[in-house]
């Protein structure tokens, strides 16, 4: 893919911005450079996510050239896109030229500042399956600002241990093997 260099006099980044589709239409993404210097700041959601198999099998349309991404990346990026809205996003599959060394290594130095300064991390565990929507269920009720507040009666509240496989399960996933997430996820505001 032809990637227009960033100019870092601005501490510029690329985001993409998801456009909206049905279930049936084809990924599409177009690339935005947005500056970061002067305490200007970029307007985006980060996607912490696996990159997955090596292998690029899925094709989406960026700036309307089509690519091949990783099934994980147009999972997440199929599952999270928007039926009326445009998504702005930072991935850095995407808005990292992964071919310039150079950049590379400036943008990777950034991860930490960029998930920081992201709006909202999505995290991508990958597709539902195995009760993984009984797990998340539980983990939301969990961490309510109710539970928070009262003192957990695990006698009461814990769930049986039909519901804790799910939850065991999702918390055995790849994603959680990564030490990247340290400032994906615990770097977001």
């Amino acid at each position: 893919f032809p990637y227009r260099p960033l100019d870092a006099s601005k501490s510029e980044i690329r985001i993409i911005n998801l456009k909206p589709g049905t279930a049936l239409s084809p990924l599409q993404c177009a690339l935005q450079h947005v500056p970061t210097a002067n305490k200007s700041r970029a307007s985006y959601k980060a996607l912490s996510y696996t990159w997955g198999a090596p292998e690029p099998t899925k094709i989406l349309l960026l700036d309307g050239i089509q690519i091949q991404v990783r099934e994980n990346l147009w999972q997440a990026l199929y599952h999270i896109r928007q039926q009326n809205a445009t998504l702005q996003l930072w991935v850095d599959a995407l808005c990292i030229n992964q071919e310039d060394i150079p950049e590379r290594n400036e943008q990777v130095s950034r991860m930490g500042t960029l998930y920081n300064q992201a709006e909202e991390v999505i995290v991508w565990l990958g597709p539902e399956k195995d009760g993984s929507d009984v797990a998340i269920s539980f983990i939301r009720h969990s961490v309510t600002p109710r539970s928070r507040a009262l003192a957990l009666d695990l006698s009461s509240d814990l769930p049986s241990s039909i519901e804790l496989r799910p939850i065991v399960d999702l918390l055995s996933r790849e994603y959680w093997r990564r030490v990247w997430i340290v400032q994906e996820v615990f770097r977001a505001r």
